[in-house]
């Protein structure tokens, strides 16, 4: 209970999981809170003269599911492990290894693999608001200032795993200088200028209270860990959560998605939260998925060479963090052997921002080849004994070949015992509490040689051992000890490897990424019959033949009538629209809206034509609601929506 104290002094914040023996074990107001989320029994255990304690227990062996109900749950969770071997004589030493928060976890049990997993850090001073927002399980670093009116639509469309802002965390922590001291610090930063944040100092602030949180909650953090870049709000488009609602873009994203890799449904998800406000980055997109869109070859071939790269963005990440298991760094490996087929396939592209992408994919043969020849090619699902190759690593040999010289010279111990004492009865066994052992039955006890030593005694018979079955015994013994130390020894190393190539290896995870979702957009124009619009900065609006996707989506092909709409400031800008209930007026002031957002974020549209000047915003307060608990009207919801 001492070594329980000390561990929650250190975390008092979080919910502590203390190790004994096959269980991990929580206590007092930590059980009372956790054993109905993680759905286990609260029961209780004596405490010396002080009673009775609250408690509650998880096998260890199946901690991370019940660990994951407390995180999606918004707790912070504590492990406390055994860190030596089990010893009859003296308490087992335990400290804290992990600590897990929602927006700090890396773990594949714990993220959804389409949606990103961000902690952001936000606060305003004045009328400017700064955000970092880390996302940890990918190696990426965002830093953002902007109006605060802003900030709120901004924070909806990141939907944070976990927010730190005042007063949760004093404001005095989201100093600029202090910030700026931690991205110097931790990541070698000197300057704020080299990631475009010059002009930023809210939003440096806001990265050095991500830092110091991920410093605290023992998330490991070098230079070269993240990548660290600043973005303008001014580049894309805010959306608000009424917009969101209204558009359904959720399923307007499952429309889309046609992915073949979590960082690319990632990506996709991405962009289609924040459209563009730039022509010529729209009209670069657009060119792209016009290129793919032109060819079923190039479709099929993109497909087949991204599928097997897996969600190489994250097995990075977890790699170079020291959290990998054998058989995620198989698929690491994997995923990088698939790379060359990725490179030659975009080297037959000739659009400007596919050859761009095209030249940041790395393929990392150097680390493939090593971790090829360390790993097994099925590494055991539990447990890490027997997940590296033989001849890899001489330590580990020397070990393996001497248990298993061990275990040979003992299976043949029975019958050179037998010869030598000449008592055909002999035994050689093992069990588990007294170890191996020479039996001899009492009445062939007296033509023992003198190098037997009395280890139990039986009702039939005595048990003996010798110095040299004492000494094998040893080595085979302690052998699965030593083997798991040297192989995560391995595992760590191997880790370190990947850590130090991580830039380029993340570098090359985004840009497989953004030719995913490029992908994405052209084989969903080309299910759906989408066409390719003209983006422009001007203020009209030509809309021929536009369809609402969902709702055709919904019915039997040929079925919705399209609908043309035409706004310009030079003729016609308003368009008062009428009719009955359920004639269609919603669909056709929403489909209006989801043919810009798609064209802004770089993708074809539900249209035969679509001629499109820049919005910098989508307004969609569309159908009747209100708010009769919070006293307001239809109306009174309406114009406060607008405001």
């Amino acid at each position: 209970m001492r070594q329980y104290r000390e561990a929650r002094e250190k975390h008092p914040d979080g919910i502590l999981l203390f190790r004994l023996g096959d269980f991990y074990e929580i206590f007092f107001d930590d059980a009372k809170l956790a054993a109905p989320i993680m759905g286990v029994q609260l029961t209780s255990r004596p405490l010396g003269k002080t009673g009775r304690a609250p408690m509650c227990g998880v096998p260890h062996h199946a901690w991370q599911a019940y660990v994951g109900k407390l995180l999606r749950a918004g707790h912070k969770v504590v492990i406390c492990d055994q860190v030596e071997a089990k010893s009859k004589s003296k308490i087992v030493r335990r400290d804290v290894t992990r600590v897990l928060t929602p927006g700090t976890v890396v773990e594949e049990a714990y993220l959804d693999p389409a949606r990103p997993n961000y902690l952001v850090a936000a606060w305003t001073r004045g009328l400017e608001s700064g955000l970092a927002a880390c996302e940890v399980s990918t190696g990426e670093l965002l830093l953002c200032q902007l109006p605060k009116d802003r900030l709120q639509s901004e924070l909806e469309r990141l939907a944070p795993a976990e927010l730190l802002a005042p007063p949760t965390i004093e404001e005095y922590r989201f100093d600029p200088a202090r910030g700026q001291q931690r991205l110097k610090d931790m990541l070698g930063i000197s300057y704020a200028a080299s990631v475009g944040a010059a002009d930023a100092p809210l939003a440096v602030g806001a990265a050095g209270v991500v830092l110091d949180y991920l410093r605290q909650n023992q998330t490991r953090i070098a230079p070269g860990s993240l990548t660290v870049r600043t973005y303008s709000p001014d580049s894309t488009m805010p959306l608000d959560a009424a917009t969101v609602r209204n558009l359904e873009l959720p399923a307007i994203v499952t429309l889309v998605d046609r992915t073949s890799t979590p960082i690319g449904a990632r990506q996709l998800r991405s962009w289609l939260s924040a459209p563009l406000r730039e022509a010529e980055s729209i009209e670069l997109r657009l060119a792209a998925v016009d290129e793919i869109v032109a060819s079923p070859r190039l479709q099929d071939r993109l497909r087949e060479v991204l599928k097997p790269v897996g969600d190489l963005e994250r097995l990075v990440a977890r790699a170079a963090a020291g959290h990998s298991s054998a058989r995620e760094l198989v698929a690491l490996r994997r995923s990088l052997d698939a790379l060359p087929a990725v490179q030659d396939a975009l080297g037959a592209c000739e659009a400007l921002i596919t050859r761009q992408l095209a030249g940041q994919v790395s393929a990392a043969p150097e680390l493939s080849e090593v971790l090829a020849r360390a790993l097994v090619e099925d590494p055991p699902i539990s447990g890490r004994d027997g997940v590296i190759r033989a001849g890899f690593d001489a330590a580990l040999d020397a070990i393996l070949d001497a248990s298993k010289g061990a275990r040979e010279w003992i299976a043949r111990l029975e019958g050179a015992e037998r010869r030598r004492t000449g008592i055909k009865s002999l035994k050689v066994g093992f069990n588990r509490v007294f170890g191996y052992y020479i039996e001899v039955s009492h009445s062939n006890t007296t033509k023992l040689p003198d190098d037997y030593a009395r280890k139990q005694t039986l009702t039939g018979g005595e048990r003996y051992i010798t110095p040299e079955l004492k000494e094998k015994e040893a080595v085979v013994l302690s052998a699965q000890e030593r083997v798991a130390a040297r192989e995560q020894e391995i595992l760590h190393d191997l880790g370190e490897m990947v850590a130090a190539s991580s830039p380029s290896l993340r570098a090359t995870a985004q840009a497989v990424g953004m030719v995913d979702a490029l992908l994405s957009f052209a084989l969903a124009a080309t299910e759906h019959r989408w066409r390719r619009p003209v983006v422009n900065a001007g203020l009209g609006l030509r809309i021929e033949g536009g369809r609402h996707p969902l709702v055709e989506h919904a019915l039997p092909a040929g079925v919705f009538v399209a609908n043309d709409l035409e706004l310009d400031p030079g003729g016609p800008q308003i368009v008062i629209l009428t009719g009955p209930n359920m004639a269609g007026k919603s669909t056709y002031l929403r489909q209006a809206a989801i043919i810009v957002l798609l064209a802004q974020c770089g993708s074809f549209v539900p249209a035969e034509r679509a001629v499109i000047g820049l919005a910098d915003r989508i307004f969609t307060r569309v159908g009747a609601h209100d708010d009769i608990s919070a006293g307001m009207s239809t109306f009174m919801v309406e114009m406060t929506e607008t405001a």
